[in-house]
């Protein structure tokens, strides 16, 4: 009788009063768009292109490999809709808050820019100085712009690395 039930444990889930319940309409809206953001050929309109499959055969398996995107349409579709050059966003207490995090990659340390002022209205993002890191001061007086928004979407295909 033992031997019986080992065989049949791999199939445990798949009896019917194990599969539980049906997702929720909420539930069933971002698992498809998941996994048409991951695996649809033609990746999301005016925001990634589709998957970049890259090989890597470091561990001797032809199966494996790492997908990344390229989000070059969406800063088109920024660009088209946002007139950053004369527009940087900055506001003041009680409008919308933006907060763009980045990751300063020498570091592996995050990097928050926020359209709120600090003491005296600066606009400024300091990070490190934690673990014997470089402390680090970015200064932006005009507001978040363009190049801060791009920092935080990056690829690895828009820096080269490997």
């Amino acid at each position: 009788m033992r031997d019986k039930s080992t065989l049949l444990r791999p199939y445990y889930y798949l009896w019917p009063d194990r599969l539980g319940g049906i997702a929720s309409n909420e539930s069933f809206r971002r698992y498809w768009s998941w996994l048409q953001f991951s695996y649809s050929p033609f990746g999301t309109p005016n925001v990634l292109s589709a998957g970049i499959y890259q090989p890597d055969f470091r561990f001797l398996n032809p199966f494996n490999y790492m997908v990344g995107y390229d989000n070059t349409p969406l800063t088109k579709t920024i660009r088209k809709h946002w007139d950053y050059e004369g527009h940087q966003i900055k506001t003041e207490e009680g409008q919308p808050r933006l907060l763009l995090v980045a990751v300063d990659v020498q570091d592996a340390t995050t990097v928050t820019f926020d359209s709120y002022g600090k003491k005296g209205n600066q606009m400024v993002s300091d990070y490190g100085n934690e673990d014997n890191k470089q402390k680090h001061i970015i200064r932006y007086p005009n507001g978040i712009g363009i190049e801060h928004l791009l920092t935080t979407m990056s690829s690895h295909l828009r820096h080269k690395f490997p």
